[in-house]
């Protein structure tokens, strides 16, 4: 009987450690990725209000108030678990704040008692900064400050990102399910003061409570209880050195036992060294004990009975016990829409296999137009057909590789390359692509996709995780280049990359050094008559030197800056409109590309109504050249827009007519007045067939609907004299001229005096303008 009482007991810790390790685990796993994500959010934000404008302190700020506060709002309402969000300078004020906090008297956060620590901590800290747990009065909340210093290129702190995170509630940072049991404790205790950060206990546990430091000697429990974490540096604290070192020989994991609150408890104990966190999980021991002397009551009244009833008993406590680790192990490591492994998880394989030296491949997959379906059919739909593309991956790997979902509509796959050679790995993406690019009918509509498939493969391209991530990610984005197709990675695709990121960062600060300017390139009548000009941007970078709009534009595109350089051509062609009309005894057209970014800007048409007013330039004589990708988006939207354009007298062109999706009872329906025939039909039509009928078939489609026509690119003499005979009436290249600057436009006029002829539509635009 001495000896089952015993191994009773020991069972029971046994279990206690085994439980508690787990959920150390999963906590441990839960907090360093929430805390993660939210140190990457709050960079993300204060970059978005700071260092996107390349600046180097606070006071360049462009933000106003409310553009800022209404920034702010916007992620506090996709980050539920954050109360608040500010961005403070370096002396504590808060600059810009969540509208909840707007109007509120705000504490100043150097010199606050409970904040000045963290503070000061943060501003010296290159890391995200844990501030001690306190009630904020300005939000109603008990909460977690986080802070971030935002820092200019010198490495000084500009300014200071902050946030609160809820402590409870449904929108809590840490989800209830860390709870585990109703005389349980989960301590998030700060290792420099003692105090606690985040408790989360049942009923029956001891609460503390965050105004006074937790007691020297249950810190030094824990700390003797896990001497394997780096806790032996030192953090003044009210000018105390607080150091607890562990001892040496104590295990690994170690249960203490020790007095919380008053009472005795049982737990395993985890330092985060990244935020300095003692994590604790905890059991009071006359739980334990009320537990072990039930069950040995039972071995008192029959023995011979309940030694049956008790391995029962205790073997189904343990298939439940491991059927709920299961299901939390599967819910931490497993995506909740797809059931595909998780980002963490594929990192925990990727790690293991690393670990073993085992050569592996990774795939990496993106659905190319998956946006669209997101755009046109909701979300809820878009989720359908991302489970179906999760049903069909897995369906097209081997059992023994790994399928994950990376986020958003981009999926991993990890395949072993010594049970699968180089060329079975080739078949095997190409059966992903071929699978994942057939025809989906979500809810009886049919939905076709592309695929892009970047390759990398250990250890040719990398012997890291970040490493291997990257190289498969480069070799994606090479391949949505090319759409639907597999591309492996090569040295070549990372110079190409880095030379991009390179311009990227050329790019950004190419308008402050004023390297972007504006040439004309003339369009002429078929008479030789000047209609107009094309304002066409050009880049003279200081580093690249000259860069083709072909590469750069489309970097700019992804970069959100066209909106700017749009913005910029436009006040530069009006100021040119109205410096050559001072010379120029005849009236043109100036014709200005415009970005569907750039149109969908709030207040674009009131910014273009003011840059009118601005440089004296009457609206007839400006044309604005849309895509027909700025059509497909939302329609009803853009037409509204270009009638308003339209009302003020300002032309609408459609660019590269015949390139994109417009359909002839769309055209009908748009206030358009001329056409504008891509440069790659001009250069093909008379060597094919397609694009010679292509032409003719855009020039008649003008006629039809009363809309002027103007071909790109006429380099040759045979080109104009063909476009001529269709009916084209408008021309533009380098049979007329290249693009000139402003220097270059005289020379050009008085070598072509029948340009300045008067056209039928200068008498047109004269009427409209007296």
């Amino acid at each position: 009987m001495l000896i089952l009482c015993i191994y009773t007991w020991m069972s029971m810790m046994s279990d206690i450690r085994s439980d508690r390790r787990h959920h150390l685990q999963l906590t441990s796993n839960s907090v360093r990725s929430v805390l993660s994500n939210q140190e990457s959010m709050l960079e993300l934000v204060g970059w978005q209000l700071l260092d996107d404008f390349n600046l180097d302190s606070f006071d360049d700020v462009p933000f106003t108030e409310s553009v800022a506060t209404r920034l702010l709002d916007r992620l506090l309402t996709l980050n539920p678990a954050v109360a608040g969000f500010g961005l403070a300078d370096t002396e504590g004020h808060m600059r810009y704040v969540t509208s909840d906090m707007a109007g509120r008297s705000l504490p100043n956060l150097a010199t606050q008692g409970v904040s000045h620590f963290s503070f000061a901590e943060a501003i010296n800290a290159r890391r995200m900064v844990l501030g001690r747990t306190y009630y904020m009065p300005a939000l109603l909340q008990q909460l977690v400050p986080i802070r971030v210093a935002l820092r200019n290129s010198q490495g000084q702190a500009v300014a200071v990102m902050t946030a609160g995170l809820k402590l409870s509630g449904a929108n809590a940072f840490l989800s209830d399910d860390l709870y585990w049991g109703n005389a349980s404790g989960t301590l998030l205790i700060r290792r420099s003061d003692r105090y606690l950060q985040y408790e989360l206990a049942g009923g029956e546990w001891p609460v503390w409570g965050y105004q006074t430091p937790v007691d020297t000697d249950f810190m030094d429990a824990i700390t003797r209880s896990n001497p394997t974490n780096d806790t032996s540096f030192s953090v003044p604290v009210n000018q105390v050195s607080v150091d607890h070192r562990p001892p040496e020989g104590a295990g690994p994991d170690q249960l203490f036992t020790a007095t919380f609150a008053g009472e005795t408890v049982i737990g395993l104990s985890m330092y985060l060294p990244e935020y300095d966190l003692w994590l604790v999980s905890a059991i009071k021991r006359s739980e334990l004990v009320n537990r072990y002397l039930s069950t040995i009551a039972g071995y008192l009244l029959v023995f011979a009975v309940l030694q049956l009833i008790l391995y029962l008993g205790v073997t189904a406590a343990q298939r439940v016990e491991r059927e709920k680790n299961g299901a939390l192990l599967h819910q931490a490591t497993h995506d909740p829409l797809t059931q595909l492994a998780n980002r963490a998880y594929v990192f925990s394989r990727m790690h293991r296999w690393l670990q073993r030296g085992e050569p592996f491949c990774v795939l990496y997959i993106d659905m190319d137009h998956f946006k669209n379906i997101n755009d046109h059919f909701g979300h809820e739909f878009g989720d359908k057909v991302l489970m179906e593309v999760a049903d069909r991956l897995l369906d097209s790997i081997p059992t023994n590789a790994l399928a994950a979902r990376q986020g958003g509509d981009e999926f991993l796959a990890l395949v072993h390359c010594e049970q699968h050679g180089c060329e079975e790995v080739q078949q095997i993406a190409n059966t992903i692509l071929r699978r994942l690019a057939e025809m989906y009918y979500i809810n009886k509509v049919p939905v076709e996709l592309g695929v892009s498939i970047g390759l990398a493969r250990y250890p040719q391209h990398g012997d890291q995780v970040d490493d291997l991530l990257r190289a498969s990610d480069i070799a994606m984005y090479e391949a949505k280049k090319h759409r639907n197709c597999l591309r492996e990675y090569t040295y070549d695709m990372q110079i190409e990359h880095q030379n991009m990121l390179d311009m990227e960062q050329q790019l950004r600060h190419g308008l402050a050094r004023d390297e972007f300017f504006v040439v004309l390139q003339p369009q002429l009548d078929s008479s030789g008559r000047l209609h107009g000009f094309e304002a066409l941007l050009r880049w003279q970078s200081q580093a690249l030197g000259l860069v083709s709009p072909e590469r750069f534009i489309p970097i700019a595109e992804s970069i959100g800056l066209m909106p700017r350089l749009g913005d910029f051509v436009l006040q530069q062609a009006l100021q040119l409109v109205r410096e050559i009309q001072e010379t120029v005894p005849s009236y043109f057209r100036m014709s200005i590309n415009i970005s569907v970014r750039q149109m969908v800007e709030p207040g674009f048409l009131d910014t273009l109504k003011q840059h009118l007013i601005r440089f004296g330039v009457k609206p007839q004589l400006l044309t604005l050249e849309v895509t027909e990708s700025l059509l497909i988006d939302d329609i009803g939207y853009m037409v509204s827009l270009l009638n308003k354009i339209r009302g003020l007298g300002i032309q609408i062109a459609l660019d590269d007519f015949g390139t994109g999706y417009s359909s002839l009872s769309r055209l009908s329906n748009l206030p358009i007045q001329e056409l504008k025939i891509d440069k790659s039909f001009v250069d093909d039509m008379l060597r094919s067939d397609t694009s010679r009928v292509m032409v003719c078939n855009i020039i008649e489609i003008g006629k039809n609907l009363g809309i002027r026509s103007l071909a790109e690119g006429v380099e040759t003499r045979e080109q104009l004299d063909l476009l001529r005979s269709f009916g084209c009436e408008l021309f533009q290249g380098y049979y007329y001229a290249k693009p000139l600057q402003q220097s270059e436009l005289g020379a050009w006029l008085a070598e072509h005096p029948e340009a300045l002829e008067p056209t039928l539509w200068e008498n047109l635009v004269e009427d409209s303008i007296s």
